[in-house]
């Protein structure tokens, strides 16, 4: 979550005014995050006071929208933990407010762990695995935003700004997605974002939500586990301590939807492909003086990590 339009309170009190919630009586900015502009709001109805997440949506168009608020809706409405999209007085939860969409959701508990134990990756991976079980009883799976397309363009884009070797490793990783997409693998709705700063937790442990869905879209579920394990286990990549959290998300996963050996067997190629996307994802993002709005070296040292590990 992040903060990147210039809003003052008579705009915010536009915005859930729409929402038959109550008054606004308090409201910040959520400065973390590289996309969409998201404010903490307090709005009291009868002295009874509520949270809840507003998000002017900066980085997907209406019709986007539209279809990530529907699912998150049917998630919602089969079990899966994440925020409720609050209906508006004109019974929509999609709104707008200059030109962009807006959503109101329910502010949900809990806090996002740095150092994630085996109790927080085995609940995640369950809960990937219910999203995908869940998701695929949902209309068919949209468009990934960040697919080999995108790959592709973005290697173009920013590859030469980086080493020789580097510039390898992704035009390996994009060859290795075009085989990963042709391998017949299990394949729907996926979540795409899966890091640790989208997955909050109780202070007893217990997950209490998986957050921002805008990178939802087709792939093979395998890339979701990839994702997930090369942030919340990938500091420790070739460790003791980082196999045994992978294990643990799988096992997770596992108890609730079967891997295919196939999917098992897939899982290195996957975190490549993961760790290429997330590291053009992040020369890509920049802020108006063409800073980086979070550091690419991260995932540039764990993609040759990776690429070593599978040449070993």
């Amino acid at each position: 979550m992040g903060v990147y339009s210039n809003l003052d309170q008579r705009d915010i009190e536009q915005m859930v005014g729409q929402y038959d919630r109550g008054t606004l009586t308090h409201w910040s900015a959520i400065a973390s995050g590289i996309e969409n502009s998201n404010f903490l709001v307090e709005l009291t109805a009868f002295d009874d006071q509520t949270k809840y997440i507003l998000t002017l949506i900066e980085v997907a168009d209406f019709r986007r929208s539209q279809e990530i608020v529907d699912l998150m809706t049917h998630l919602k409405f089969y079990g899966c933990t994440l925020p409720d999209v609050v209906t508006s007085r004109s019974n929509q939860r999609l709104l707008s407010f200059r030109d962009s969409p807006v959503t109101l959701c329910t502010w949900l508990p809990g806090r996002h762990v740095t150092h994630p134990t085996l109790a927080h990756c085995d609940q995640l991976g369950r809960t990937l695995a219910q999203f995908h079980q869940v998701a695929s009883a949902f209309r068919p799976p949209a468009h990934q935003p960040y697919d080999a397309e995108w790959l592709a363009t973005a290697i173009d884009s920013y590859a030469a700004e980086r080493s020789t070797n580097e510039r390898q490793a992704l035009h390996h990783a994009l060859s290795l997605y075009d085989d990963l997409l042709g391998a017949n693998l299990p394949t729907g709705w996926t979540h795409g974002d899966a890091f640790r700063d989208n997955v909050l937790f109780l202070p007893d442990g217990t997950l209490s939500g998986l957050l921002d869905y805008f990178h939802a879209g087709s792939d093979p579920f395998v890339m979701d586990l990839a994702i997930a394990i090369n942030d919340w286990c990938g500091a420790m990549v070739g460790s003791e301590g980082g196999e045994q959290s992978a294990e643990a998300l799988l096992r997770g996963y596992q108890a609730v939807r079967a891997l295919e050996p196939e999917e098992r067997s897939a899982l290195p190629t996957a975190q490549v492909i993961a760790a290429a996307r997330l590291l053009c994802s992040r020369l890509s993002t920049r802020d108006e003086q063409g800073r980086f709005r979070k550091d690419p070296e991260e995932y540039a040292t764990l993609l040759s990590r990776l690429m070593q590990a599978a040449r070993a």
